[in-house]
C-alpha cells in the first residue's frame, strides 16, 4: 500500500519566480528537504504527519505555513448487482460505492481506457451498465 501523500506546493504573492520550496517534519517521518520550484510549484511525497512548509521567492524572502497530512485510509468499495446479467443477455447494472479511502476517485467501465465524467469521494457511488469490466483510479 502506498503510504505517501502527493502534495503540490503552490506559492502566492512575493516576487516570482519562486526559487524553492522546503519542508521539515514536526511529527512526520519524511526527512526534511528542499526542492527547486518548477513553474512556481513543487510536487513532494510526504508521509502522515505535520510539516513546516517554506517557500523562497526571487528576492530571497520566505513565507512559512504548517501542513497536516492525514493518515492513509485503505480503499474499500461496495458492489451491488442491481440487475444481474445472465449468459447471453445484454442487460445488467452494477452499483459501485467507495466506502473508505483518501481523496477522490474516477470510475471506468472499460478497464481504464476512458473514465466517467467527474469524480467521487468516499461515501458516494456510481452505476454501471453492462459491460462489467470496471476500474477505479485515485485522483
Amino acid at each position: 500500500m502506498n503510504t505517501f501523500a502527493s502534495v503540490r506546493f503552490i506559492g502566492d504573492g512575493g516576487a516570482k519566480p519562486y526559487r524553492n520550496f522546503s519542508f521539515s517534519p514536526i511529527t512526520g517521518s519524511t526527512p526534511a528537504a528542499t526542492q527547486s520550484s518548477t513553474n512556481n510549484e513543487a510536487d513532494i511525497n510526504l508521509t502522515q504527519g505535520t510539516y513546516i512548509i517554506q517557500v523562497e521567492d526571487a528576492n530571497g524572502c520566505t513565507a512559512t505555513a504548517t501542513l497536516n497530512v492525514p493518515d492513509v485510509k485503505p480503499l474499500q468499495v461496495e458492489i451491488v448487482d442491481l440487475e444481474p446479467c445472465f449468459t447471453g443477455g445484454n442487460i445488467g447494472r452494477l452499483q459501485i460505492k467507495v466506502t473508505n479511502g483518501n481523496g477522490e476517485y474516477k470510475f471506468s467501465k472499460d478497464g481504464g481506457a476512458t473514465f466517467e465524467n467527474g469524480s467521487v469521494a468516499a461515501g458516494t457511488s456510481h452505476i454501471f451498465e453492462k459491460p462489467y469490466r470496471w476500474y477505479l483510479q485515485l485522483l
